[in-house]
């Protein structure tokens, strides 16, 4: 079976999805993000229709229960190539039911603090109500009655409710249109190249999103049939041997580790891996790069982070996300020493004798490992690389000196 994850999840949020279908005894082929399978979808359901029969751009508005996606496209015949991702990593059809419950709440002062149990049972009240949505419907009555013994039913005007969710509509529109913008300056190609802007997701279905779009990019916006299934359709389609579509997948966000500048005098940001770098196929091996150097100290600390995006002059912008905080020793005379979190830093005796080598790697799953390695002494360390604010200093797997 083939897998999804969203375009903007993180390689521990891919390898925990991975390993959760493989210990329930699932055979997995390969993981391809959420748009990139929507629009596998599309190319399925238009390629009689002369949509794709040249080069042309998808792009894929992708809004789910809780993430948002955009994916640009590059589409002819068979062959699928992602030019470039936006994505808003919390954002979704769940926060559209947390604005709904608050709007019904304020009709109703009697009610009081929810608990636990009794908001979560309105958010799925609210939910239900807000899928039943349609362009004719003027009101969405909220059942407090479900969860709070003796409330009664709140009507909430739909224009009122969509009031309050266009700011968040307008923030997805805008991070698609960043991407739209990058891929044109990518690729050469302009809005006369796009054959569509495909709303799938769930949440794309609320009419609000699809007359927001419709206002700004016209004829061109298309809402899948399925908005819930796009994506699974999708992966049925790309598991398929007899099929012969070619989706080639790139980095959905840059990946890097603080280093030290300027002798210690300020800290600059190391790109590892940037966004969009095409990524392997899953035939191919792991991307990977290397930094080797003499270390100015004895212990290394190493501050990795990930981010939607890199301001001009190369500093982290967006939504961004620590990951490990790893502990290595530099200094031959460590060794492999693991406990390192009480041991002192300071600068190295002989700055020039070791040489250290950091070696990452990047798989088509998109799941990122470094190798922390002292050439000079011959030992190093594997570590998986993950979102964390702890700090690290236990390997994946154990050192290993070379023989």
């Amino acid at each position: 079976m083939i897998i999804a994850a969203p375009a903007n999840a993180n390689s521990n949020q891919r390898f925990l999805t991975m390993e959760g279908f493989r210990r329930a005894g699932f055979h997995v082929l390969g993981m391809i993000n959420e748009p990139s399978a929507a629009g596998i979808e599309f190319a399925e359901r238009f390629a009689d229709r002369g949509v794709i029969g040249r080069k042309v751009f998808l792009v894929v508005y992708d809004l789910g229960g809780g993430t948002f996606d955009a994916s640009v496209i590059g589409m002819k015949d068979q062959q699928h190539e992602v030019i470039t991702d936006e994505g808003i990593s919390e954002l979704g059809g769940d926060d559209f039911d947390e604005l709904l419950l608050e709007l019904a709440l304020s009709r109703a002062p009697d009610v009081g603090e929810l608990t636990g149990g009794a908001r979560f049972l309105l958010l799925e009240e609210c939910r239900r109500q807000k899928e039943a949505l349609h362009p004719n419907k003027r009101k969405i009555t909220i059942d407090l009655g479900r969860a709070v013994e003796g409330a009664g039913e709140i009507v909430v005007p739909v224009d009122e409710f969509y009031q309050n969710c266009i700011p968040l509509i307008e923030r997805t529109v805008e991070a698609m249109e960043r991407a739209m913008e990058r891929a044109f300056q990518q690729s050469g190609l302009g809005w006369g190249d796009v054959a569509a802007i495909y709303l799938a997701g769930g949440s794309s279905d609320l009419p609000v999103v699809a007359r927001i779009l419709r206002d700004r990019h016209g004829r061109r916006v298309r809402r899948s049939p399925f908005p819930y299934s796009a994506t699974a359709i999708g992966l049925a389609i790309a598991a398929d041997a007899e099929r012969e579509q070619v989706l080639h997948e790139r980095f959905t966000r840059c990946f890097g580790v603080w280093r030290e500048g300027e002798s210690g005098r300020r800290v600059v940001f190391d790109p590892i891996f940037l966004k969009d770098t095409p990524m392997p196929r899953p035939a191919e091996p792991a991307m990977e790069t290397t930094r080797t150097y003499h270390p100015a100290h004895n212990i290394g600390h190493y501050r990795f982070l990930e981010c939607s995006r890199l301001t001009q002059d190369g500093q982290p912008d967006g939504d961004i996300v620590p990951w490990n905080e790893i502990l290595f020793g530099l200094d031959s005379s460590l060794g492999a020493a693991s406990q390192l979190r009480e041991s002192e830093v300071r600068r190295a005796n002989h700055p020039a004798r070791d040489l250290i080598r950091e070696t990452y790697t990047c798989d088509s799953h998109g799941i990122i490992r470094v190798t922390l390695a002292n050439l000079t002494a011959g030992y190093e360390r594997t570590y998986n690389l993950k979102p964390s604010t702890r700090l690290e200093a236990s390997p994946m797997r154990s050192a290993r000196r070379r023989a």
